[in-house]
């Protein structure tokens, strides 16, 4: 083999090889890369410390020792014991459970706007008409073994001439005498089932939006 070809062939690449404007520009690409390695850098230690620093936790009594999320090898460890009444818990914040506690409180003054039993927010301004529907039992030839004991009802907004009304559908609830079973009339075929809103309220909606 000829040793000059051998020599030719591993001799290293060198400045010499590239015009000096390759050069440059192969050296302003690298800088270039080294300051954005150096910003997603920084980024990704600044979301390690908003996810697992101190600060973002909101109770005190984790240990030192406890390892970041994407540091843990394999399954988590086992549950520690139930710590005795005795020792301390971790301490939080009481503004928080101040706040949480006054949040779930009923406000004491009613405006008349709140949601009702029936998930509907209209207060008496607005019409209500009911629509009884009649259990089958009651119109068959024994119809006198079974007696009403009640109602259940649905109610779904309805809106007529662009006014709005409340109808509340009432089924019946029949109860055999001789057995005590209970029987509900079937509620009728909706369009929008568990829904409140009738077929003609979504209309309705969307004839003003493109009058």
């Amino acid at each position: 083999m000829n040793p000059t070809t051998s020599a030719s062939k591993t001799a290293p690449i060198t400045d010499d090889l590239l015009h000096p404007s390759e050069v440059e520009k192969l050296r302003a690409e690298v800088e270039a890369l080294r300051s954005h390695n150096r910003i997603v850098e920084a980024e990704n230690r600044a979301l390690k410390r908003e996810l697992f620093g101190a600060k973002s936790e909101r109770c005190t009594g984790f240990t030192p020792e406890q390892n970041e999320l994407a540091d843990l090898p394999g399954p988590l460890p086992a549950e520690p014991a139930e710590p005795s009444k005795e020792d301390a818990t971790p301490s939080c914040d009481k503004g928080d459970d101040q706040k949480t506690s006054s949040r779930g409180k009923a406000p004491k003054k009613r405006t008349g706007s709140e949601i009702n039993a029936t998930g509907l927010r209209f207060d008496e301004n607005v019409p209500v008409r009911e629509v009884i529907i009649e259990a089958y039992e009651l119109k068959g030839g024994d119809a006198d073994q079974y007696e009403v004991v009640g109602y259940k009802e649905v109610s779904h907004i309805v809106q007529k001439t662009s006014a709005y009304e409340v109808v509340v559908t009432k089924r019946q609830i029949v109860k055999r005498k001789d057995s005590s079973q209970l029987i509900t009339a079937p509620l009728p075929d909706m369009v929008f089932e568990s829904s409140i809103a009738d077929v003609s309220f979504a209309v309705g909606l969307l004839v003003n939006k493109y009058q």
